[in-house]
C-alpha cells in the first residue's frame, strides 16, 4: 500500500509510527471487526492503512491542524483500536491498596496509600503531574493529556526525571476510579 501523506516528512514520520506501533503491540490490534491477532508486518500494513485512511480524510480540507496535533490524532486512533487496559484494585494491608493496570503488552503495579487515595479525584491536565503512590518503590506520578485523550503514568524521582512510562487511554483513569471506590466500599 503506498502511504497519502500530506508532506514527505510527514509520511516518514506516520510510517515509523506505525512500525513502532506494531512492534510494541505485538501484532495484536482491535479493529472494527473485534480483537484480531496478526504478525508484526500484517500490523504495520493495518496501521499504514489507518495512517492512509486518516491523510485522504484531510488531505482535501485546508490545514488549520499544526503536525503536532495531526500526530495526536493519529496516535489516538491507533490506541482507540488496541484492547482496554482491565484495572482490579485489592488491598495489600490495612493501608495500602494495591492497583493493577494490565494490558496485553504490560503490567502495571501501583501501591496507593489510603491517605492518597483522594488525590485520583484531582489528577491534573497539562504539564504538571501529580504524585500518587508508587511503581517498584519510585513516586508515581500521574497526567492526563487532554489533547492526545492519554493517561500518562510515570515511575520516579519526579515527573521530568522518570525512569520508567506508560501512555493508556484515558478512560483508564475512571475505570482505576471505579475499581478504587469498590475496594473502600468492601473495606
Amino acid at each position: 500500500m503506498t502511504l497519502v501523506s500530506r508532506s514527505t516528512q510527514e509520511g516518514r514520520a506516520a510510517v515509523a509510527a506505525a512500525a513502532a506501533l506494531a512492534a510494541l503491540s505485538d501484532g495484536q490490534v482491535h479493529d472494527d471487526a473485534g480483537p484480531r491477532v496478526y504478525d508484526r508486518h500484517a500490523a504495520l500494513q493495518w496501521a499504514r492503512q489507518v495512517v492512509a485512511e486518516e491523510d485522504l480524510e484531510t488531505a482535501a480540507a485546508p490545514r488549520t491542524t499544526s503536525r503536532r496535533s495531526w500526530t495526536a490524532r493519529m496516535r489516538q486512533r491507533v490506541m482507540n483500536r488496541l484492547d482496554p487496559p482491565s484495572v482490579v484494585a485489592e488491598w495489600e494491608d490495612d493501608d495500602l491498596l494495591g492497583i493493577k493496570i494490565q494490558t496485553a503488552q504490560l503490567e502495571l503495579n501501583i501501591s496507593v496509600p489510603r491517605s492518597e487515595l483522594g488525590r485520583l479525584e484531582r489528577v491534573p491536565s497539562g504539564d504538571r503531574a501529580l504524585r500518587i503512590g508508587t511503581i517498584l518503590g519510585a513516586p508515581a506520578w500521574w497526567v492526563i493529556n487532554r489533547d492526545e485523550d492519554l493517561l500518562f503514568l510515570v515511575a520516579g524521582h519526579d515527573d521530568e526525571t522518570w525512569e520508567v512510562g506508560a501512555s493508556l487511554p484515558s478512560s483508564t483513569l475512571d475505570a482505576i476510579r471505579v475499581e478504587v471506590s469498590a475496594a473502600v466500599a468492601q473495606d
